[in-house]
């Protein structure tokens, strides 16, 4: 896996260089093979309800600040930094407004792209969906980092801007608390 991502990681360079060179179809290749990640990590951020409007304001951020990029993490990483900003931007508007925006709806969860992943919707799936939407947005987040996007933890480190102490503890609260809210469902 190490040798598809370090791939994928030089031809999201050389995909950033030749968009910085002036070619708009390499800007396009990056919007397509991020589109589906990118509306997930909002998704799981934000709430469905207005996650595709997120999602497409990341995008514009990236076209506007890609030159700023200094490459000091991978493009995926720092996508994912934009998209937090993003979010974070969404929520405070939101919040001005009297919104209150975080919780998530089960039914709005992304679920994997890849159709061999996507859960059958059962008893177990849909409480662990519901159990995974009671999560607080900040481990939920790193949760569908580490599960749904294989991001090792410097890199939602990275993405979420907190030390890798702060994403091991993330996740471990989190899958305790899944394993909990299983445990429970079983004991009934």
């Amino acid at each position: 896996m190490g040798r598809l991502r370090d791939s994928c990681d030089a031809d999201d360079e050389l995909l950033v260089d030749r968009f910085l060179g002036g070619d708009r179809s390499a800007f396009d290749a990056l919007v397509r093979r991020y589109q589906d990640p990118v509306l997930r990590f909002v998704a799981w951020s934000i709430g469905g309800d207005e996650a595709e409007d997120a999602a497409q304001d990341v995008f514009v951020e990236m076209y506007r600040s890609l030159a700023t990029w200094r490459r000091q993490s991978s493009f995926r990483t720092w996508l994912y930094g934009v998209a937090r900003n993003v979010c974070r931007r969404h929520v405070r508007r939101h919040a001005a407004r009297g919104h209150v925006t975080g919780g998530v709806d089960v039914d709005d969860l992304p679920g994997p792209s890849d159709p061999s992943l996507r859960a059958a919707e059962s008893d177990a799936n849909a409480l662990l969906l519901a159990a995974i939407a009671r999560l607080p947005p900040d481990q939920r987040v790193t949760l569908m980092l580490r599960a749904w996007e294989g991001l090792a933890y410097h890199e939602i480190a990275a993405a979420t801007d907190v030390p890798v102490g702060t994403v091991r503890s993330r996740l471990h609260t989190a899958r305790r608390t899944l394993a909990a809210a299983i445990s429970a469902r079983d004991d009934e």
